[in-house]
């Protein structure tokens, strides 16, 4: 009996032990972030500047475990639709409420960064608007630069009802004369500019960036999302290094605007991990 007890015991306390573990890790990534700044802004704690955001009237803060191994802490804010200025019922009838997640991934030496942020919502039908899982890096830092700021910055787009379908109704005569058509001009096209000078482009890479306003997109996407690893990582050095290798032996071989587009939408992924 008395060995009974004793095994008991040992079991709990082993038990109690692995728990306090488990808890001591969440709450160490969940602080890391909490208390950690980011690049554009050291001024305010991370923690500090999602939970005091005047718009957001809570937010719940996790500890994720990809298949990977990878630990991702999950900040979920929901936003306060009664004082929002603009993602209200007022203005967007359809909707019940909104938040906003923000990803931090822990790295292996003890810091973060930024991994991802998504907008999503639930209508008054019932429905949900579920985040964009698709990484987008640029948006997700304006979004935290206006939310450090305390300001209201842009609205996420919550899709409209769908109007019904009008009753079908009888054919009207034809027309036996109209006036001919006149095709109107197709609106012009805002040049987008890369991250460098198009008028110092002295390769054919450059030169395809600049004749091409997707390319050009992505390479300014891609210098935002550099410039931030190059703030989060301890050896800049070698992200420099790394950097000026990608250019040389995947960019720049590139021989059509597809292929340089992949590339870059492939580094832009591997960057923003």
């Amino acid at each position: 009996m008395k060995l009974h007890i004793i095994l008991f015991l040992l079991l709990s306390v082993i038990s109690i032990t692995g728990c306090d573990k488990a808890k001591n890790l969440i709450d160490s990534d969940v602080s890391l972030v909490k208390s950690g700044t980011l690049e554009f802004d050291k001024s305010l704690a991370v923690g500090q500047a999602i939970d005091k955001y005047r718009y957001f009237k809570k937010t719940d803060w996790e500890l994720l475990k990809e298949d990977n191994g990878r630990r991702v802490v999950q900040a979920t804010a929901d936003i306060d639709v009664m004082k929002h200025p603009d993602i209200n019922p007022a203005k967007i009838p359809e909707l019940k409420s909104a938040f906003y997640k923000f990803q931090f991934i822990i790295n292996q030496d003890k810091t973060f960064q930024l991994g991802w942020c998504g907008f999503g919502a639930e209508k008054t039908d019932g429905s949900k608007i579920e985040p964009n899982k698709s990484v987008n890096l640029i948006r997700c830092i304006n979004t935290l630069k206006e939310i450090y700021a305390n300001e209201v910055g842009e609205v996420p787009v919550i899709p409209a009802p769908q109007p019904k379908a009008p009753e079908a109704s009888q054919p009207s005569a034809p027309v036996t004369s109209a006036a001919p058509s006149v095709s109107q001009p197709a609106p012009e096209t805002t040049k987008i500019s890369p991250s460098f000078d198009c008028a110092k482009a002295s390769s054919t890479a450059e030169r395809m960036i600049c004749s091409s306003n997707e390319l050009a997109q992505a390479d300014v996407q891609l210098a935002q999302v550099y410039k931030a690893a190059l703030g989060n990582t301890a050896d800049k050095a070698a992200l420099k290094k790394e950097q000026a290798a990608w250019l040389k032996n995947q960019r720049n071989i590139c021989t059509d605007a597809n292929s340089m587009l992949k590339v870059y939408q492939e580094r832009i992924s591997q960057l923003g991990r």
